[in-house]
């Protein structure tokens, strides 16, 4: 023996701090700048968490009066995958794909603390409509210095054709190329990746 021994703690002090929460994917980000790691987590049918941290092994969720619990309508989406990554301005933003007929979520933060779902604006909630994504990712694809954008798609139930014509159990991964003040679909339903211009 090497003279280690391990001990699990899963964290629990004797009391839930984040009951029945269906957390699918999560985020580390610098919400308040303060250089301590925050936690974005991404909730299934129930609010967003943004977890800030107190210092000392605190966490204070401030999705609410940040403006990621919710979508613009105050209801929960079915949050999956998500991505976090500083704009060209220095800000933090929040991808977070959803289930299908719920556009994904591109949380853009302000100085004021409050994040604003810029989907609509950058062209990214009409393409993704009709996706459920489970995973997603910023990369570089075109190596232009800016954060393009991959999601990960499929529906869970192979019939859902025969309900909700629109959507497919097989969806093809979508790719966004991040255009200045909006992004540019590179890879579309049916189709193959488009080249880039030169």
């Amino acid at each position: 023996m090497a003279g280690i021994r391990f001990t699990h703690e899963n964290g629990a002090f004797g009391r839930k701090f984040l009951p029945e929460t269906m957390g699918s994917e999560v985020a580390f980000l610098d919400y308040d700048g303060d250089e301590w790691p925050d936690l974005f987590v991404a909730n299934d049918t129930q609010p967003n968490l943004l977890l800030v941290n107190t210092g000392g092994g605190g966490f204070r969720d401030t999705a609410l009066e940040a403006g990621v619990a919710f979508d613009e309508t105050g209801r929960t989406r079915a949050g999956m995958g998500v991505g976090e990554m500083l704009g060209p301005d220095g800000r933090v933003v929040l991808a977070v794909g959803n289930f299908s007929r719920e556009a994904l979520s591109f949380f853009s933060r302000y100085p004021s603390g409050l994040f604003v779902d810029r989907a609509p604006v950058a062209g990214l909630a009409g393409p993704t409509l009709p996706a459920l994504t489970f995973g997603l990712a910023f990369l570089d694809y075109d190596l232009d210095g800016r954060d393009d954008l991959v999601l990960a798609n499929g529906h869970i139930e192979p019939t859902i054709r025969e309900v909700q014509q629109e959507v497919t159990w097989a969806q093809p991964p979508l790719l966004f190329r991040n255009l200045p003040g909006r992004a540019e679909i590179l890879v579309e339903r049916g189709k193959g990746l488009r080249p880039l211009p030169r």
